[in-house]
């Protein structure tokens, strides 16, 4: 379904991703979540810990209570663990946090954007990370991030969106292929040197769309 009325941009918080960093080990300091402690302190922390498993996802969860501290976690599991036994300064239950995703592949970083990660989704998207190949992550992330399409987390399918995706660098490459595919319909020998892909590819424009994708150029046309 396409969203209406709402902006999507308003909805979900943005994560700054780094494609030219898929996998850089220590979080950089300017996505270091907030905590009562002092930023070195906390740097050192996140180190030791992407240190000891720095294969998977992590993520942070940051209280709304400022009082409070938040904490890493790395699975479902220990979120659940975890989240039920943080106390604000005044010894009361903590209930509300904004998940931040902290490291990982730079495509999951971009697909936790288009998710819009909270708490309540926050498992469904885990299970989505380790599940979903790469072609699967990139339909979603075009359908719900570029398109607009909405999902429901608890089963959601990316095969079920409708959105045409070609690994192409430019739309004058996209018009070649076309050609080439035969899309135009056939074109005599001796005609093919007076094509003007360039024309063609303004006319592409109007209903494609070049995006980047941790690091990947792409083209896509939403249905």
């Amino acid at each position: 379904m396409r969203p209406t009325g709402t902006d999507r941009a308003a909805r979900r918080p943005q994560i700054r991703c780094d494609p030219r960093a898929p996998h850089p080990g220590p979080p950089r300091p300017h996505i270091y979540p907030r905590t009562p402690s002092s930023p070195e302190a906390g740097f050192a922390a996140a180190t030791r810990f992407l240190f000891q498993e720095d294969e998977m996802t992590l993520f942070f969860a940051m209280p709304y209570d400022i009082s409070a501290t938040g904490f890493y976690f790395q699975d479902e599991k220990s979120f659940r663990q975890r989240i039920g036994k943080v106390r604000n300064a005044y010894g009361q239950p903590v209930e509300e946090f904004e998940i931040q995703f902290i490291d990982g592949e730079a495509i999951d970083c971009t697909f936790a954007n288009a998710w819009g990660i909270n708490q309540a989704n926050i498992g469904q998207f885990m299970q989505a990370v380790d599940e979903w190949d790469e072609g699967q992550k990139l339909r979603f992330i075009i359908a719900v991030g570029e398109c607009g399409y909405s999902f429901d987390p608890a089963n959601v399918d990316p095969d079920d969106f409708d959105v045409d995706i070609y690994e192409e660098e430019s739309m004058k490459a996209l018009a070649e292929r076309f050609v080439d595919e035969g899309l135009f319909g056939e074109i005599p020998g001796h005609l093919a040197h007076y094509i003007d892909y360039d024309a063609i590819a303004r006319d592409l424009s109007v209903d494609y769309t070049e995006t980047e994708i941790a690091g990947e150029r792409l083209i896509f046309r939403c249905q």
